[in-house]
C-alpha cells in the first residue's frame, strides 16, 4: 500500500505511477486523518509526500505518529522544487523507526508564496525525468532493495530543515493571508482540493484555521480569483498535468 499526501498532485501522480508499477494501492493520507479507516500496508508500504519548507507537511508527521505502519518493507519517495533539507530524517524520526529505503524526485515547483513556478520548458523537463527516476524507484521497490538513500538534501539541509521549517510551521502555514477576488464563480473547487477541509464556500470562499499552506485552492482555482498576500497575482498557477486531485472525505 502506498499512503500519500497532495496538493497540486504531484504526490499524488508519483503515487499512483508507482502503484501501477508495484502492483500496490494507494489512500490518501488526509483522507485516513479525518476519518476513514487505514487498510494494511501489506508487505510493502510507501509514503509518498511533497516536500514543505524542507520537512514533510505536518498531517505527514502526525500520520506516521499515530499510524504506525506495520509491514516487512518500507520506503517513501518525497516531490521537491529543488532539494530536500532533512525531511527524510524528520520523517523517520517521526515514525521512531528506519526506512528501508528512500528517494526524492524532483518536481515542478509550486510555492508561489515565496517564489515563482517554473517555466514551461523546465516544467516538463522535470515532468519527464520525473518518469525515469519513478521507473528506477519501482525497481529498486519491486526487489525490495535495502539502505538506499537517494534523496537530493541540498545546501546546509540540517539548518533549513531546523530553522526554516518550525518558522514555516509556526507563521508561514496560515490561511489568514488568503483571499478571493471578485472574479469568484463559488465553483467550490477549492473546497473539493483542501486536503485539510479548511474552505468553506458560500458566496466566496472562507478559510478556516487548519491550514498547511499547500496552496492547492489557488493554484485550482479555474478563473485564478484566488490570491495569497499580495505577492501571487502576478504569478503563475500549476497542477500537475497527468492527474485530478480528488477526496472523499466521507467516513466508512
Amino acid at each position: 500500500m502506498i499512503y500519500y499526501f497532495t496538493g497540486t498532485g504531484n504526490s499524488l501522480y508519483v503515487a499512483r505511477r508507482l502503484a501501477e508499477l508495484t502492483g500496490t494501492g494507494i489512500v490518501s493520507i488526509a483522507e485516513i486523518m479525518k476519518g476513514k479507516p487505514m487498510p494494511e500496508a501489506g508487505e510493502t508500504a510507501g509514503i509518498v509526500y511533497p516536500i514543505y519548507a524542507w520537512s514533510p507537511p505536518e498531517m505527514v508527521l502526525d500520520f506516521v505518529r499515530k499510524r504506525p505502519i506495520k509491514s516487512g518493507y518500507i520506503f517513501s519517495v518525497c516531490t521537491c522544487g529543488d532539494d530536500t533539507g532533512h525531511a527524510m530524517k524528520r520523517l523517520t524520526k517521526a515514525m521512531g523507526r528506519a526506512l528501508d529505503s528512500a528517494f526524492s524526485i524532483a518536481m515542478p515547483n509550486n510555492y508561489i508564496a515565496g517564489f515563482d513556478v517554473d517555466t514551461e520548458d523546465v516544467a516538463e523537463q522535470k515532468l519527464t525525468d520525473a518518469e525515469a527516476r519513478i521507473v528506477a524507484i519501482a525497481n529498486a521497490v519491486n526487489n525490495k532493495k535495502k539502505g538506499i538513500y537517494d534523496v537530493h538534501e541540498g545546501s546546509m539541509p540540517g539548518l533549513k530543515s531546523a530553522l526554516i521549517s518550525p518558522l514555516f510551521n509556526a507563521f508561514g502555514a496560515s490561511a489568514r493571508p488568503f483571499y478571493a477576488e471578485d472574479s469568484c464563480n463559488g465553483c467550490k473547487r477549492c473546497e473539493a482540493v483542501c486536503p485539510m477541509q479548511n474552505i468553506c464556500v458560500k458566496d466566496k470562499p472562507q478559510w478556516g484555521s487548519a491550514c498547511t499552506c499547500c496552496l492547492a485552492c489557488l493554484h485550482h482555482c479555474p478563473v485564478r480569483a484566488i490570491q495569497r498576500g499580495k505577492g501571487t497575482k502576478q504569478k503563475g498557477r500549476y497542477v500537475n498535468p497527468n492527474c485530478r486531485v480528488e477526496y472523499d472525505f466521507t467516513q466508512g
